[in-house]
């Protein structure tokens, strides 16, 4: 089931073309043709708006453990342009992530997953066309940043998981910047995955908190490299000592990778 959200990041991070075509949005609606960016320049604004959109998110979203970002690997060109491949939205997913090669429905059916999709729709730009004429990217009139979210857990397939939203959310009129989207996203995907799957998710904290794990971390790697480096150890302890310190590794940056997410407040 469908879940609208809408919102948007102070322009002034955006890159720099976008930010022009955010900032030149209302007149350029009324502009004459000639005034209008070319049918390129859309094009161009829309990969690196998505691009952009999709790096805010995955910083503000706490990805589940064992699960990944994804998302098709056309979704800028199948359409013919980038323009209007993505004029009914621009997906991004959050999946179980499967071995390879995958031989069996094991993890498929794994209840304890989850599958989500974000569906990023861009606001409303018109162009010049080639023959001079006023063309239009999404012809809805919707002139800030909105998207479609679905959440389900449980096994993916013949009709198996469960969806997280029971109903859908009133229609929200948006906001202009990229960064209030991708806080309002979060904030929603975020308190469902904790509510739908939390022994995957990794421990809110504060700031001090955080801090602490990181110190704690980082002296349990040094513990381990000196261990590995004892000559009074046997070669077994030490290759103990190695792994174990390669494990502290990925945790730490995953934990720095995750920092935003994990201690930013949620309401």
């Amino acid at each position: 089931m469908k879940q609208n959200i809408a919102t948007g990041a102070p322009a002034r991070h955006l890159p720099a073309f976008a930010a022009a075509a955010v900032c030149t949005q209302a007149s350029a609606v009324c502009s004459a043709s000639d005034d209008l960016p070319a049918k390129e320049e859309i094009d161009k604004w829309c990969v690196e708006t998505v691009k952009y959109a999709d790096a805010l998110l995955m910083g503000a979203i706490v990805l589940p453990r064992g699960h990944e970002w994804w998302y098709g690997e056309n979704r800028f060109n199948w359409g013919g342009s980038p323009s209007d491949s993505i004029e009914r939205g621009a997906s991004l997913f959050i999946r179980k992530q499967l071995p390879k090669p995958c031989v069996n429905n094991e993890h498929v059916n794994d209840p304890d997953q989850v599958h989500v999709e974000i569906r990023t729709f861009l606001p409303t730009q018109q162009y010049r066309t080639k023959k001079g004429t006023t063309g239009r990217f999404r012809n809805e009139g919707d002139t800030r940043y909105s998207a479609l979210l679905w959440v389900t857990t449980g096994s993916q397939y013949a009709g198996k998981a469960t969806t997280r939203f029971a109903t859908a959310c009133p229609a929200h009129p948006g906001a202009a910047t990229l960064e209030e989207f991708a806080t309002a996203v979060s904030r929603e995907i975020n308190a469902e995955l904790y509510k739908a799957i939390p022994s995957r998710m990794p421990e809110r904290m504060n700031e001090m908190q955080f801090e602490i794990k990181v110190a704690a971390l980082s002296a349990e790697i040094k513990r381990h490299e000196a261990g590995k480096k004892n000559p009074a150890l046997p070669l077994s302890a030490k290759i103990e000592h190695n792994r174990a310190r390669n494990r502290a590794v990925e945790e730490l940056r995953e934990l720095r990778a995750n920092r935003f997410a994990l201690t930013r407040e949620q309401t």
